[in-house]
């Protein structure tokens, strides 16, 4: 059965358990009846010392249980695209700045919202939800942009931005 990107041996062998393992014992937790907080705190707390897997396998037992999309969060739907370039971080932040004048990214009237964050990264809102962009040094003189459509209103637009933002960084 698909569910999601990650494979059941991934799961197994980051986790000790497979998908359907995790799904049986969230079961007889009665997962059933938990909000996502409580599902993640759930495993974290009793079986997953990893909060990234916690809150992958709590994902994926939602998606199984019909409380959730791929693609889907609390907020809405998201997807992000990224790139990785031969271009040091501070030379990328300036290509994305020239990236924002383009008239097609002009036209998502993108409003910087301010963030105080260690890592590199600008928050926008946007005419349909948001967008997180963040910057990555990848060592030997290379780095990735990362840009994220967040608080979207449907799986359609999930792929119109992927489209969208894979056409713009493919001119990087």
């Amino acid at each position: 059965m698909e569910r999601g990107r990650v494979s059941d041996e991934a799961v197994k062998k980051a986790t000790g358990q497979t998908w359907g393992s995790w799904f049986t014992l969230l079961d007889k937790a009665r997962a059933k009846q938990m909000s996502h907080s409580e599902i993640a705190h759930f495993l974290s707390t009793k079986y997953i010392n990893n909060g990234w897997w916690a809150q992958m396998v709590t994902v994926e037992y939602e998606r199984v249980q019909g409380k959730r999309k791929v693609n889907e969060n609390k907020d809405g739907f998201l997807v992000a695209v990224h790139k990785t370039v031969a271009l040091p971080v501070s030379k990328l932040e300036k290509v994305w700045r020239e990236l924002l004048q383009l008239p097609a990214v002009q036209k998502r009237k993108l409003m910087d919202l301010h963030s105080k964050t260690k890592r590199k990264m600008i928050r926008y809102k946007a005419d349909v939800g948001g967008v997180v962009v963040y910057f990555d040094d990848r060592g030997n003189g290379k780095s990735r942009i990362m840009v994220e459509s967040v608080k979207l209103p449907s799986r359609k637009s999930v792929e119109e931005n992927r489209l969208f933002w894979k056409k713009i960084l493919a001119t990087v």
